[in-house]
């Protein structure tokens, strides 16, 4: 083999090496992946299961709430409500002024107007307490980032007996639905009736977005579905109904 020969031999085993080596890093990448799944669907469903919790909790708080006072929290300042938004009130209201409750404690006053020395509540309690937070703070879902809770109040003598508004829209969906329309495609079933007749908790789920969604071809994200879109959408919100 002449000096040309040896040379390419070189060169050649050289280049299997580094492809040796290049299969061993792509494998070992691989493992990782395979052995972080597990983990990240594990968090994914702790995050879904206290959510899940969180807004059975909720649910209590509201129930025993209207047995106090024969009706849920208002969810919107049309209604009188205390705070600008449904998931404000939903704090305010079951954890009352001082986050201590309604009556004796608040200097006695009741939600909806006068005085009282009985306690009522609070109806809800954080699972952190910080002295420092307003009680309209919202109650945020377990998933990271942390969105709030969104609270809707049916008005049943009211079109639409649901309002988007009653939250803040928000066309990218992060913190709230994009329009009425997009609420309505998780808040009405398909034969057009609501999903329920009192009240809505909706979490944004693992997407991080509220409602339907379906991925934007121009820019590879996902963004609110439209309502021709449904059949392809998809949603993961975690909610107090069925859809």
């Amino acid at each position: 083999m002449g000096p040309s020969g040896g040379a390419s031999m070189k060169k050649l085993i050289f280049v299997m090496i580094l492809a040796a080596i290049g299969f061993f890093i792509l494998a070992a990448g691989v493992i990782v992946l395979i052995l972080d799944l597990p983990l990240y669907y594990s968090i994914e469903v702790a995050q879904a299961t206290a959510t899940t919790h969180t807004l059975a909790r909720l649910e209590r708080g509201l129930g025993t709430f209207r047995a106090d006072f024969g009706d849920y929290p208002p969810s919107d300042k049309d209604h009188m409500a205390a705070q600008p938004f449904g998931y404000q009130n939903l704090a305010y209201y079951l954890m009352g002024p001082e986050s201590t409750g309604w009556g004796g404690p608040s200097c006695g006053s009741m939600p909806f107007g006068g005085t009282n020395k009985k306690i009522f509540g609070p109806y809800f309690e954080r699972d952190v307490k910080d002295p420092k937070l307003h009680p309209a703070a919202p109650v945020s879902d377990a998933f990271r980032p942390p969105r709030p809770i969104l609270y809707f109040r049916a008005e049943p003598t009211e079109k639409p007996m649901f309002d988007a508004a009653d939250n803040p829209l928000d066309p990218t969906g992060r913190e709230d639905f994009a329009s009425q329309e997009h609420f309505e495609m998780l808040a009405r079933r398909a034969d057009g009736r609501w999903v329920r007749g009192d009240y809505l908790l909706i979490s944004a789920g693992p997407d991080r977005l509220f409602g339907y969604v379906v991925e934007d071809e121009a820019s590879g994200g996902f963004r609110p579905a439209r309502p021709e879109e449904k059949e392809k959408a998809f949603c993961d919100d975690i909610v107090n109904f069925k859809y």
